[in-house]
């Protein structure tokens, strides 16, 4: 079952600041990201999740995604929306547990211009996987 670690807060560092790095990286990489930071439109939340817990995490997923795009629909294009994933240490029962939920929430939310992505918490850049198996879901607008 779910368990919320952290609930919504646009100070990534709130949650960790391993976060908090990873959003300064992709503000060099996103040219939306830094406005929507600068006007407090970024949003993060934390939770952890357990192997067998993908139905849930999709759920979680989906009711992020119809928020964010409420959210979008009333403050603008430049609302974020990110969701860390605590999970088990072994790199492949993190893979198990987001990958088909990712995946999923990915094809459903494409159309709408949504991406959604996974990614070791500390992954270097260009690094699918590293040592570090907790892994962070990012939702959030691409044009």
């Amino acid at each position: 079952m779910l368990q919320q670690l952290h609930p919504l807060t646009t100070d990534p560092a709130d949650i960790g600041p391993q976060l908090a790095e990873h959003q300064t990286d992709m503000i060099s990489r996103c040219p939306y990201l830094g406005p929507s930071v600068e006007r407090g439109l970024t949003s993060w939340s934390a939770y952890r999740a357990e192997p067998g817990d993908q139905a849930d995490l999709l759920a979680l997923l989906v009711a992020n995604a119809e928020e964010f795009r409420a959210d979008r629909r009333v403050q603008g294009p430049l609302v974020c929306r990110n969701i860390a994933i605590s999970g088990p240490s072994s790199i492949t029962e993190a893979q198990r547990l987001l990958d088909w939920p990712a995946w999923f929430a990915r094809n459903l939310y494409a159309p709408v211009q949504m991406m959604v992505g996974t990614r070791p918490r500390q992954a270097q850049p260009r690094t699918r996987y590293s040592s570090q198996p907790r892994l962070l879901a990012d939702a959030y607008r691409r044009r």
